[in-house]
């Protein structure tokens, strides 16, 4: 066999037509333009695996939204399956999305392919509703994903070890997200929290300070964790991440991590852990960012390329809280903190010029210093703007 993985050309059309047709819906007594029913609206891309210049396999895919594909369709010739045909066409389509910095490919499975489709990383989501035309043939569907690397190498262009001190002394917990676990949960001296992805241990000290609970963290910089046992002698903080989370079962009764589910290259597995260390009816609190508030950050009119990297390095809400739903968590609530109004502060301007956020460290030096130019501009002048706030997750064990 001499198989190549191309774009259909128009002329090919009617051959890929009739493949989808032949393999996944004649032998279930469906017309011939069913596959109109079944489009969706956005962009699509279409690979076609030809033997020669017969086309033995077609994968079909549409955007979800910016950072979202999904497979809609895949089907191979019978005399080719067991080729390895269906993974070659996956494996095309992902370089292709990874190219476009997507984050996510989705696919609503048959019951038969699933096991295909974990063989080459994607989880099961949920049960998908099937129609009545295709249950009568014993047919059903699953909601899988699978997260592509795109996210992750943009994320290891960072060494967090060398940034370490400038990271503290830039950074600082937000009283305000601290009032708003409060509210939740009532700390008390005996209750036992996690910091997941704890950085140099700002919420861990202020939240010692303040209630005087049983606090532990973890965080996988070497530079940073030593920085935060350092500031909160209180605190047990050990080395940790998504893959290990080295604490016995049903241990906290709250669990929360701020800013930090855009670092995870693999959140199922971090659900995963995190389901087993948080007691039964324990909370977890993710506190993250959604597309839109990313879009209406204020400082994006200074620095223009932002928007476009955070938003592929954020997974969207419904992302997170479908792999949440995946590993056995119950949403209690998606709290959107309100807009506000804000002046530049100094502060800021700190923070700024010190990179203290990551995704400065991902934009064009010229970029930076111009915007940061700007940035002082407007502080000088007063300048009054809008926060865009953030989200905060709320998960039940």
């Amino acid at each position: 066999m001499n198989i190549t993985i191309t774009k259909p050309t128009p002329n090919d059309s009617d051959e890929v037509d009739e493949l989808l047709w032949k393999v996944l819906w004649n032998p279930i007594d469906l017309p011939k333009d069913i596959r109109n029913e079944f489009k969706l609206d956005g962009e699509e891309i279409t690979l076609a695996a030809k033997d020669s210049e017969q086309i033995i396999g077609i994968i079909v895919a549409n955007k979800i939204n910016h950072s979202e594909y999904e497979i809609r369709h895949i089907a191979v010739n019978p005399k080719y399956q067991k080729c390895g045909i269906g993974k070659k066409l996956i494996y095309a389509l992902e370089n292709i999305l990874n190219k476009m910095e997507v984050d996510t490919v989705q696919t609503i499975a048959r019951n038969s392919s699933q096991s295909f489709f974990e063989t080459i990383g994607f989880v099961k989501m949920r049960d998908y509703r099937a129609l009545p035309k295709f249950l009568k043939f014993g047919i059903s569907f699953v909601l899988m994903k699978k997260k592509l690397p795109s996210m992750t190498k943009i994320n290891t262009k960072i060494n967090y070890n060398q940034i370490a001190d400038k990271y503290d002394c830039t950074r600082t917990s937000n009283s305000n997200t601290i009032d708003l676990f409060q509210e939740k949960l009532k700390f008390e001296k005996e209750t036992k929290i996690l910091d997941f992805g704890c950085g140099t241990g700002n919420y861990l000290r202020t939240i010692f300070n303040q209630f005087g609970c049983k606090c532990f963290g973890i965080e996988p910089s070497d530079s940073m964790r030593e920085i935060a046992k350092q500031k909160s002698r209180n605190a047990q903080i050990e080395n940790g991440s998504h893959e290990l989370i080295p604490f016995p079962d049903n241990e906290f009764d709250f669990v929360y991590m701020t800013d930090v589910i855009h670092h995870v290259p693999d959140m199922n597995k971090m659900f995963s852990k995190l389901n087993r260390v948080i007691k039964p009816s324990g909370l977890l609190c993710i506190v993250t960012e959604s597309h839109d508030q990313i879009k209406n950050r204020f400082y994006n009119k200074y620095f223009p390329s932002l928007e476009s990297v955070e938003l592929k390095r954020y997974p969207g809400i419904s992302v997170i809280t479908e792999y949440a739903v995946h590993n056995s968590f119950v949403i209690e609530e998606i709290q959107e903190k309100e807009d506000s109004k804000v002046k530049i502060s100094e502060d800021f301007i700190k923070l700024v010029s010190e990179k203290g956020y990551s995704m400065f460290r991902l934009i064009d030096e010229d970029e930076h210093i111009t915007g940061l130019e700007n940035l002082i501009l407007d502080f000088k002048l007063n300048i009054v703007l809008k926060n865009s706030g953030e989200t905060l997750i709320w998960l039940k064990n």
